[in-house]
């Protein structure tokens, strides 16, 4: 049985590559990155409010009604998120998000 020469060499290979896997380093693996000192769930907490960001200009996700308040399906969210994390769904606070503008400048650039 003739064997290629490439076989010859990949066999060896092979077996140098696994016994590579099976080394013990004395020194241990590095540990994962540190994680912030305090989580965005912790912050929300220890503010004792969420800020949650709404859309002004898409009905039914988010408007502004005739009185001027910000409602629809994104503050219907942060409302119930806010009662599941802080107990109390008056604790959020909708900011207006700056994605209907960005939204619009990527509409202009690409129609140019």
């Amino acid at each position: 049985m003739k064997t290629a020469p490439f076989a010859k060499l990949l066999a060896p290979l092979l077996g140098l590559a696994l016994l590579a896997g099976c080394n013990k380093s004395e020194d241990p693996a590095k540990p994962a990155a540190a994680s912030p000192a305090t989580s965005y769930l912790e912050t929300i907490k220890a503010r004792d409010k969420l800020i949650v960001g709404v859309f002004t200009d898409k009905p039914p996700f988010g408007f502004v009604d005739e009185s001027g308040r910000y409602v629809g399906f994104d503050t219907d969210i942060g409302r119930r998120f806010a009662k599941d994390l802080l107990g109390d769904e008056t604790r959020s606070s909708s900011s207006p998000s700056s994605l209907p503008a960005a939204s619009r400048s990527c509409r202009a650039t690409r129609s140019t």
